[in-house]
């Protein structure tokens, strides 16, 4: 019984983190694009949006 309970806790933990950063993959995704359609900051901004995309797609 412990074998099975520590197996769907188990589970749940890896559904949770891989929810977790598909969740903060999409607001980087939203929070880019809308800089991307109207600019109003600066290009390193953008770049940094970029880089932590390129690390959170890479962590995926």
């Amino acid at each position: 019984m412990v074998h099975y309970i520590n197996f769907f806790a188990t589970s749940a933990l890896i559904w949770f983190s891989f929810l977790q950063k598909y969740l903060f993959w999409l607001k980087l995704n939203l929070i880019s694009f809308s800089f991307e359609v109207n600019d109003p900051f600066s290009e390193g901004l953008r770049k940094t949006l970029h880089l932590l995309k390129d690390q959170v797609n890479n962590s995926l």
